[in-house]
């Protein structure tokens, strides 16, 4: 159901340039795919991952699902995996490249890039009852790290090894923040 309210009132061809993407992927040459393919794919959904954390605050109806039985344990963390479900499906294809490939470094990059989108997402969206917030910040990791090649923040692996012993911690503490933030909103 998650994943279905992140993807509803797309336009059909929004799934079709994804589909574009996706293959795309799959028909790039690993080092390729993961410099410049993979970038492209995990920039094409910022506006859904921008709405997991902070739906329930923009439809106002914070109340009624924050009175449901066990919003935090229930709620959040669907909405993380399903902000993380639509991110290896965007990324299907090169998931698929760099397996065929043999890619190891550039797999676990991408899967450590896959856990940090909805973390940093879902700790937005809690923290600030917005998407403006993630948006911004997505796009000025995702321009300085993968694009500009500065390592510190190339958490797709574009250029590295995706950074992977900081930003799977680093998502971690994300996720306990978002956890921290939505219990305030609960109890408040």
């Amino acid at each position: 159901a998650e994943i279905k309210l992140l993807l509803k009132g797309q336009p059909w061809w929004w799934y079709v340039i994804m589909a574009g993407i996706i293959i795309a992927c799959l028909v790039t040459p690993s080092p390729a795919v993961r410099e410049f393919a993979l970038p492209i794919a995990w920039v094409w959904p910022v506006l859904i991952w921008s709405s997991i954390g902070n739906r329930e605050i923009h439809n106002n109806v914070q109340q009624l699902t924050f009175s449901s039985a066990s919003p935090l344990l229930r709620q959040l963390p669907t909405q993380w995996l399903a902000g993380f479900m639509v991110t290896l499906l965007v990324s299907s294809g090169a998931i698929l490249r760099l397996t065929i490939d043999g890619d190891t470094t550039g797999l676990l990059a991408l899967l450590s890039g896959a856990f940090f989108i909805p973390s940093l997402a879902l700790t937005c969206g809690v923290w600030s009852g917005t998407s403006k917030l993630f948006e911004i910040l997505y796009m000025l990791i995702w321009y300085l790290g993968p694009l500009n090649k500065i390592m510190e923040l190339d958490y797709i692996g574009a250029h590295g090894n995706g950074r992977l012993e900081f930003f799977i911690p680093f998502s971690i503490v994300l996720i306990v923040f978002a956890v921290i933030g939505r219990a305030r909103q609960i109890r408040t």
